[in-house]
This record gives C-alpha cells, structure tokens and sequence, in this order.
C-alpha cells in the first residue's frame, strides 16, 4: 500500500522507474556498492542517465558516493529518517500487485519529473 509518506518520498525523491530499479539492486541486497556503468549494465540502461538517477539518489540522502579509482562508486546508506520508509518501499516493491500500483505512480510522476526539476531551480521551496 502507498502511504502518503511513500506517495511524498515518491514525487520529491524517487520520480521514475530507473531510480527505483537502482534503488531497488542496493535494497534488496543485490550490491553492495557499485559504478553507474556497473549498474547501467546490469539494467541494460546508458551510464549517462544511470549516473543521474544515481546523483539525484545522492542528493536526496539515499545513497552515499565516494571516490574509488578514481570513479564514482554508489553505496546504499539513506539518512535515518528515511530508512524505516525504503523498507516500506521494498515491501510494496516486492508484492506483485503493489508493485503495478506503484509503477502507474511512477511512470505518471516521470512524465512530470522534468517540468519539476526545471522548476524547482527556478523557484526554491
């Protein structure tokens, strides 16, 4: 079930299905750390738009990035306030009919996703 603090984690923070598949090979436990052009392999996507849905993880207090070989390297470490609610997350992810639920929410808030960055940097909340 989409809690309205899921729906809210959903449009500020995790707005299309490409966060929530990285999002998703960290929470599950399928990596532990790993590149964007690691992850865009695993999920068949460019690293370019990998490296975004991964920057924005950052920025939002998902994932963490550090240095390592001189590449980025992605690690899952979400703020604390924000570790109860991924879990929650995961469990909607991983029940069939939440799941479709939870893609028709994404696929409706990536059509905005743009619009909203675009915005946001023009008039800060």
């Amino acid at each position: 079930m989409i809690t309205p603090r899921l729906q809210s984690l959903l449009e500020h923070a995790i707005d299309t299905p490409l966060k929530l598949h990285c999002l998703m090979l960290f929470t599950q436990r399928t990596l532990q750390s790993a590149t964007a052009p690691q992850i865009g392999m695993r999920l068949s996507r460019d690293r370019w738009s990998v490296q975004e849905a991964l920057d924005d993880l950052v920025a939002h207090s998902i994932l963490h990035v550090s240095q390592r070989n001189g590449e980025p390297t992605y690690e899952y470490s979400p703020a604390k306030n924000l570790a109860e609610l991924l879990k929650h997350l995961t469990k909607v992810y991983e029940d069939p009919l939440s799941r479709v639920e939870l893609y028709e929410q994404l696929r409706e808030l990536a059509s905005y996703a743009p619009y909203r960055a675009d915005f946001t940097r023009l008039m800060p909340v």
